[in-house]
């Protein structure tokens, strides 16, 4: 059995596909080591699933496929059931990170252990 991930990304999709390879590039050219990534389709009525199974070839992430339209927030209690990180990020489809971001986040992640929730700065697109 494969050790917990340290962390897990979690990205919650709903019609995203235009965004979903510059979305998870930018996570997947992050140092991933440790990282789950998890991609949650809300049945899409794009072509994401599509998309998501292009990028599965180039990039390591798991896909999880909802019949309906969870929500965003319905996708991931449904995943938190069986979470076994110790840390969640929650990304949405049309948001990148910068390069180097995912190690900043984790670090202070670890400095922080009491912090229930982190934030940080946001570029707009």
């Amino acid at each position: 059995m494969n050790p917990s991930p340290r962390l897990t990304l979690f990205i919650p999709n709903y019609n995203h596909a235009r965004f979903l390879p510059e979305c998870i590039g930018s996570v997947c050219r992050q140092d991933t080591k440790g990282v789950e990534v998890v991609v949650a389709d809300n049945a899409s009525r794009d072509d994401s699933l599509a998309v998501l199974a292009r990028l599965q070839k180039r990039h390591r992430f798991e896909i999880l496929r909802h019949p309906k339209n969870m929500g965003a927030l319905g996708a991931l209690n449904h995943f938190l059931a069986g979470c076994r990180s110790s840390y969640l990020l929650l990304l949405a489809a049309d948001d990148k990170l910068l390069p180097g971001s995912l190690g900043k986040i984790i670090l202070m992640m670890e400095r922080y252990p009491e912090a229930g929730f982190i934030l940080w700065n946001l570029l707009e697109l």
